[in-house]
């Protein structure tokens, strides 16, 4: 699932991927349980029974088995489209109702903040009576398969009891014979009552397993990766050589999603090796879906982004994302220790480095006031801190990371003044002399860069430095 490009996580709700494993596991265990407990022993039972009544040289009664097993097999065929289908429905609900209930628990405090309890809680109510009402239908669907199964049992022994008498008075069978041929015919029928019973419970295996085969037959991002050119390694060696920075440009870049109305359009920018590029305009103008482009989170429809005059379609994704270390508005924690979570930044981080990573985000004051320190657990997705010191592990993160490109995105939107002023001054020595990209909506982040793009339609309307644009009195002087 962690292979998934990002436009997949995007359509699925809350926990609904979670759920969907969780009952894939219970289908495979229906599966596993059936195929185990009834296919096996009822191959076994069944031949060995047909040649015991075979040996019996009344072929009435093996004609009346052989209708017999007919009938159960056309009874399953008849009912298994509903059953299967009653079953997908169930899927769906349980999935549906548990991502809500998910959802609801994650999001607590707005959902508190609001008053909507009860209008949350009437949702889940609706969301589980429809669980409750696809559950009622498969049962009833198993119920009439079950009756049906009943039936042919009862006229399957009747025959086979009528056949036996009339063979015992006709002298060809013995009342021993008779006893025989009943029971036989009663362990013949027991396994076909096992397969009817194993083929239900697959086709409800199958409709719990379906949604996570989906997701499993869904391509992976590596998968995307098609096509490496001979030029792919030059990027890899850069980090190799520890050059400092690296360039990137965007050349004819198109971006739409969900087949919509273009964000991006014929998008032209170079950023200069070793040079500040910061990109403003106003929301919805596609500053932060460069961020996604850059990283492959998302791909083009066309135009193509280089590095170092590479493509980074053709460079492995890893390679590529390592590279780069992003600083993004809204900061994802984990509900772990401070120290974990800026330690995701680099792979077998030592703790001193880490501790530096916190000075220069203006973290490590702050860390050292906490009982617990670097070990203090901030809780889900980080809501025991506050909005500021949650960007300040995003910044450390970064800085742990040593790229060669830096993204910042409205890296200090949270940070008051002060702090922002203190951090902005340890991002400019920490990023001297490698790429730097930063989006911003606050110019004052952004007035010390090299130069400045203004976005507007997709396109990039003005360029320059921070004077040169003001001089204009164009669309950055407006902002």
């Amino acid at each position: 699932m962690l292979d998934l490009p990002l436009d997949f996580h995007l359509g699925r709700r809350t926990g609904a991927l979670v759920h969907g494993l969780q009952q894939a596991i219970s289908g495979y265990q229906i599966l596993i349980f059936s195929l185990v407990n009834s296919l096996v022993p009822v191959l076994v039972e069944g031949v060995t029974v047909t040649i015991v009544l075979i040996s019996l040289g009344l072929p009435a009664l093996t004609a009346t088995f052989a209708a017999t097993a007919l009938a159960y097999f056309a009874a399953v065929a008849l009912h298994r489209g509903d059953l299967s289908a009653s079953a997908q429905a169930v899927s769906k609900a349980s999935i549906d109702a548990n991502s809500l209930l998910t959802d609801s628990l994650i999001n607590y405090e707005p959902i508190k903040c609001f008053g909507a309890e009860r209008r949350t809680v009437d949702s889940f109510v609706r969301s589980s009576g429809l669980l409750e009402h696809c559950w009622a239908r498969l049962q009833r669907r198993r119920l009439r398969l079950g009756l049906t199964v009943t039936v042919i049992f009862v006229l399957c022994m009747i025959t086979s009891l009528v056949i036996a008498t009339q063979a015992v008075a006709a002298g060809v069978l013995t009342v021993g014979g008779f006893v025989l041929a009943n029971l036989y015919m009663v362990q013949l029928i027991r396994p076909l009552e096992l397969l009817s019973t194993a083929v239900r419970d697959v086709s409800q295996g199958l409709a719990f397993v379906r949604p996570i085969i989906e997701v499993l037959q869904a391509p992976t991002e590596t998968a995307r990766e098609n096509r490496r050119g001979p030029n792919s390694d030059r990027v890899t060696k850069t980090r190799g050589s520890r050059r400092r920075a690296g360039s990137v440009s965007f050349r004819g870049v198109q971006l739409a999603f969900d087949s919509g109305t273009p964000v991006l359009k014929d998008f032209d920018l170079d950023v200069p090796a070793g040079r500040s590029m910061a990109i403003v305009g106003a929301s919805g103008c596609g500053k932060s879906s460069l961020v996604r482009l850059l990283l492959r989170l998302c791909e083009p429809q066309a135009g193509t982004i280089l590095m170092d005059d590479v493509a980074i379609d053709t460079v492995p994704i890893d390679e590529l994302r390592a590279m780069i270390a992003v600083v993004p508005q809204d900061v994802v924690l984990f509900n772990t220790t401070i120290a974990a979570n800026i330690g995701i930044g680099k792979e077998g981080a030592t703790p001193d480095e880490i501790v530096q990573a916190a000075r220069l985000a203006e973290l490590h004051d702050f860390i050292t006031t906490l009982p617990a320190g670097y070990d203090t657990v901030i809780g889900e997705r980080g809501l025991k801190l506050s909005g500021g010191e949650r960007q300040r592990i995003a910044i450390a993160r970064a800085i742990l990371r040593d790229p060669l490109v830096y993204v910042f995105d409205e890296a200090s939107s949270m940070l008051d003044g002060p702090t922002e002023g203190a951090i902005l001054r340890n991002l400019r020595e920490i990023s001297a002399g490698r790429t730097t990209i930063t989006i911003a909506h606050r110019l004052s982040a952004i007035q010390h860069v090299d130069k400045i793009a203004v976005l507007a339609e997709g396109r990039v309307v003005e360029q320059g430095d921070h004077a040169t644009l003001l001089a204009r009195d164009g669309a950055y002087a407006a902002m």
